[in-house]
């Protein structure tokens, strides 16, 4: 077996210089430790400040939720139990009652109970002393009025109006449980020092290196995991991150080059994951910025994108190409919501709009690969390609994440590559975080403020129906064929790769779990 000296040196750091292991000790030990690599770092390790996938995918195992999805492959958007054990609605709809799991401990020995998830949802919800500065996941939450603990293991959320999404929106990361002590310790420096319930706690963090976790030793789920040591390591390049993983010195790799993935099967004691995901590529255009604060330009560039060609050379056949933001696997999916491909019509927009041929148009694009855009360079220069076909001259502006992140927000930007995956596997969840009015300055990167449609989306959000829901959102799909305030691309499949020693890992859309995963 080859002991990689990423792996001996993960090893070493938990024991002491005075008594190192032998070598066969170490051979035994680093079957206990999972190397991660991944493009980017996380940003914050504080589930109610965070809104990028590099984070999350590390707090899916350092937190848990009230409620959590499914791990069966074949629904992953179905809701179970996880840190309540039931819940119940009420007659008029505007309350849930939620009863929780006895006999769990946060990492640092502070018992879960109704007061700590009261406190870790008001910070999201309402801010107040313990709130995160910037919450961008709050908007989704604007329909909750107040909590309220029944008793030690009972906590009742009462809404402004009913929610069928509520449950769903409580299975997001951004609602994790967080520990009170440590967020009352630790302040603004908790995103850093995070503290949860889950199956793995945090043992240190070198920013831009690598984030190293623990098992949980107290964990309250029904087995306990057998890797010790998980290390999420920033290996910028994904050639690097191919050639180490071929090599055996890092186990497992996410957003896979598509281009690769052939050989990726190919290759010995490696294994390759493909699923469909549940997410979208989309160009977020910034409907404040000239010239995109006029739908007919945002129409004209949605005219102008090839997305057959962008899903074959952009992402080597691994996609579909999006007219909606809502992927197929999700009800209210439509096919019909962005314009499709017109030269002509394009370019008799941008005349009409007066918008002259030699135009110069900015288009910003992430320096690290995202489960929705593995090969970001790649396809900006398809779409500059593409734009210069309407006359549009566009200049590709690559920025560091947490930088191009800090800029959408901000609303920085003209045009932008971006992408979203689902948190909850509801079509609000994508219509919600991405247009709403209430999370300008959060996760609506294209700043559409549109009273009609926000109204539409919190009725939808109170409709128990189905057909009577869908009646809903094809309301709110006319707004967008009207305003064209983004321009989908493409939805995605999700792959990951790892060494044959490698059990127990299944990739799920939604959330990356590594509790169950061993080496053998």
């Amino acid at each position: 077996m080859r002991i990689s000296l990423l792996a001996l040196a993960a090893v070493a750091a938990f024991f002491p210089v005075s008594c190192k292991p032998s070598n066969a000790s170490t051979a035994d030990s680093v079957k206990d430790v999972l190397l991660y690599g991944r493009g980017k770092d996380s940003i914050t390790l504080d589930p109610a400040a965070a809104s990028d996938g590099e984070s999350t995918k590390v707090m899916d195992n350092l937190f848990e939720t009230l409620v959590d999805f499914s791990e069966d492959p074949k629904h992953p958007a179905e809701l179970i139990p996880c840190l309540a054990t039931s819940w119940e609605e009420s007659q008029d709809r505007l309350a849930w009652t939620f009863h929780l799991r006895p006999n769990v401990s946060f990492h640092d020995g502070t018992p879960f109970d109704a007061e700590a998830a009261k406190f870790s949802l008001d910070r999201l919800v309402f801010g107040g002393e313990w709130g995160p500065q910037t919450a961008p996941y709050r908007g989704n939450f604007v329909d909750v009025k107040k909590l309220e603990v029944v008793d030690s293991k009972t906590l009742m959320i009462h809404l402004k109006r009913p929610s069928v999404v509520l449950l769903r929106n409580l299975a997001m990361f951004c609602a994790s449980i967080v520990s009170p002590t440590a967020v009352k310790k630790e302040g603004r420096r908790f995103g850093n020092r995070p503290v949860g319930t889950g199956p793995y706690r945090l043992h240190s963090w070198k920013k831009d290196v690598r984030v190293t976790l623990t098992r949980n030793e107290k964990w309250w789920g029904g087995f306990q995991p057998k890797l010790k040591t998980i290390v999420f390591l920033q290996i910028r390049d994904w050639p690097s991150r191919r050639v180490q993983l071929e090599a055996g010195e890092i186990h497992m790799v996410d957003n896979v080059v598509f281009q690769d993935i052939e050989n990726l099967k190919k290759a010995r004691g490696v294994e390759v994951q493909v699923r469909d995901g549940m997410n979208v590529c989309y160009i977020t255009l910034n409907n404040e910025k000239p010239p995109f604060d006029r739908p007919e330009v945002r129409k004209a560039v949605a005219m102008a994108v090839d997305r057959a060609r962008i899903v074959d050379r952009g992402y080597f056949g691994f996609a579909k190409a999006a007219f909606d933001l809502i992927p197929p696997t999700i009800p209210a999916h439509s096919e019909n919501v962005a314009p499709k491909l017109d030269l002509s019509l394009a370019k008799s927009l941008l005349t009409k709009a007066g918008i002259k041929p030699g135009t110069v148009v900015e288009l910003r694009v992430m320096n690290n690969p995202r489960p929705y855009l593995m090969e970001p360079d790649k396809v900006a220069e398809i779409l500059r390609d593409q734009l210069a076909q309407i006359g549009l001259v566009v200049r590709i502006k690559k920025l560091d994440w947490a930088a191009y992140l800090k800029g959408l927000q901000q609303g920085e930007h003209q045009m932008a590559l971006i992408g979203w995956t689902t948190d909850n596997g509801d079509p609000d969840n994508f219509y919600g975080p991405l247009l709403s009015g209430d999370l300008v300055g959060g996760t609506n990167y294209s700043r559409m403020r549109n009273a009609s449609f926000d109204v539409l989306l919190r009725q939808a959000r109170g409709i128990s129906d189905s057909v009577a829901r869908r009646a809903e959102y094809q309301k709110i799909q006319k707004i967008l064929r009207e305003q064209c305030p983004l321009v989908p691309l493409v939805y995605t499949q999700i792959a990951s790769a790892y060494r044959s020693d490698v059990h127990g890992f299944v990739r799920h859309p939604i959330k990356i779990r590594l509790a169950p995963v061993f080496r053998k």
